[in-house]
């Protein structure tokens, strides 16, 4: 979907979530009982390597051979080599979350910036985040995270 004249544009409901302006990006609303969360989803593309004997990835240069009648995919006009359907790609996460907390605002990007938000309880967040074996890639484990620090409960299940 592309949005044209997004100054015109001040909230967006699709399958039933709601997305709003937050710090110039369109963000998903996710009302908590803790607070408020928006989140800039955000996904990229990161290689990983090529696909080589029997599906495993390397980083090494990987070529494969066309011979007709083996590889019937391929047409006689393209015997050679070729290396572009090797590549193997997996998706990043780069979601940025923004909690309204006590009237206040936090940015909360990768592990670290929780610790700077709340310098007090670092050591107490990073063992949360290690028990828990946490990276923040998924909005679950930030949920769970921010519930955490807010409430001061541990969630019930990972």
């Amino acid at each position: 979907m592309e949005l044209t004249n997004t100054q015109d544009i001040d909230t967006v409901y699709a399958d039933g979530r709601k997305f709003v302006w937050k710090n110039d990006c369109l963000c998903e609303y996710v009302p908590k009982e803790y607070g408020e969360v928006f989140i800039n989803w955000k996904f990229r593309d990161s290689f990983v390597g090529k696909e080589g004997a029997f599906g495993t990835t390397t980083q090494g240069k990987v070529e494969v051979m066309q011979v007709p009648g083996i590889n019937s995919e391929y047409s006689s006009d393209n015997i050679g080599l070729y290396s572009d359907k090797t590549d193997v790609w997996s998706v990043k996460n780069e979601n940025t979350y923004f909690l309204v907390w006590q009237g206040k605002e936090y940015r909360i990007h990768r592990p670290s910036d929780l610790t700077k938000a709340f310098p007090a309880r670092g050591k107490e967040i990073k063992k949360f985040l290690k028990l828990h074996n946490y990276t923040l890639n998924n909005a679950d484990q930030v949920f769970n995270t921010l519930a955490y620090i807010c409430t001061g409960v541990e969630p019930d299940s990972d």
